[in-house]
């Protein structure tokens, strides 16, 4: 079975998606749609993958979604050359109505990690699978020889109401050290794994970008515990499904319950490692790439399964239809 993922390949994706993917299926190619549309533009782009999917003929096809680079044309074509499409969506807090709706029309299985976004496809009829991020424990991972050399870090983009934050805590005595683009300092990838394992406390944000009133589960929820540090995170939605509220993982809603959060395990090692180790056991255990891909794959098969009496042209609805029942 040979599966084509589509996307805008970073080493996040290659990492989150396509190892994974491979690990489950070992005929599994990669296609760059992002950086083949900055080479040869848009519609050469578009006519290229068409040219692959039918040379190579792949059963699934896994669309990481990002703009509109790739055509709904073409997305309806390579169905009609018999691929099964899934599309993952992890933005969907905010881009629900102006892009996933749209787009999830082309594919055979949008894939979201936004709860409220699931019950919405299902509402319009499509076949959504709910996943949510998780890690690649072959590339996080913890540190064993590594001393703490931080009080506090963070690492991620200098955005939203993250610079008020960060100078509200410093003001407040904290040293906190930051890192990514926006910042005075931006690591590698290999020292940002270094890292989360020299700093007593991780900080995390969980506001989107586009609109700081949105909250949502970002990968280094997963990240951070699966390399053993101790993660401190603002609160979203449905995070007490994933981890253990102040025994694998701690969270804050105002910078205020955050200063206070700092102080408190800073003077409190051991409580302060427990928590850490805890995070550490959960996200080995129930929060890799691994588990998660496998379980959406189960899902999709087990859909296909039960629809191979359907004739082609309804085999959305059907997909659909399934969906709705479980």
């Amino acid at each position: 079975m040979l599966v084509l993922t589509v996307g805008c390949i970073n080493y996040d994706h290659d990492i989150n998606h396509f190892e994974p993917i491979q690990r489950l299926f070992p005929r599994t190619i990669k296609y760059n749609y992002y950086q083949r549309f900055q080479e040869v533009g848009r519609r050469a782009m578009n006519q290229e993958l068409l040219n692959l999917v039918k040379e190579e003929e792949p059963h699934y096809i896994f669309y990481i979604t990002y703009q509109n680079q790739v055509m709904l044309q073409t997305l309806a074509q390579l169905r009609a050359q018999g691929a099964i499409l899934i599309g993952w969506f992890s933005d969907d807090q905010w881009r629900f109505d102006s892009f996933s709706k749209n787009l999830a029309k082309y594919l055979d299985f949008p894939v979201t990690t936004c709860p409220k976004a699931y019950q919405r496809y299902r509402k319009l009829g499509f076949a959504p699978i709910f996943c949510q991020w998780g890690s690649n424990q072959r590339y996080y991972r913890r540190l064993k020889e590594a001393r703490k050399r931080y009080d506090v870090t963070f690492v991620g983009g200098r955005h939203g109401w993250r610079p008020e934050f960060v100078d509200t805590l410093r003001k407040e005595g904290i040293r906190l050290h930051t890192f990514g683009k926006g910042w005075n300092e931006r690591i590698s990838f290999e020292d940002m794994i270094r890292l989360f394992s020299e700093s007593k406390i991780n900080l995390n944000f969980s506001s989107s970008s586009a609109d700081p009133h949105l909250k949502q589960i970002k990968g280094r929820v997963f990240e951070i515990p699966m390399c053993g540090g101790f993660l401190l995170t603002e609160y979203a939605e449905g995070l007490e499904e994933w981890f253990r509220i102040d025994a694998e993982v701690a969270c804050f809603a105002e910078v205020e319950e955050a200063g206070e959060k700092i102080r408190h395990y800073l003077a409190h090692e051991e409580e302060r490692r427990q928590v850490a180790e805890s995070g550490y056991r959960r996200a080995i255990e129930c929060h890799s790439w691994d588990l998660r891909l496998t379980e959406v794959f189960q899902i999709i098969q087990g859909m296909e399964e039960e629809a191979l009496s359907t004739p082609r042209p309804g085999r959305m609805e059907q997909f659909a239809n399934k969906a709705l029942q479980r």
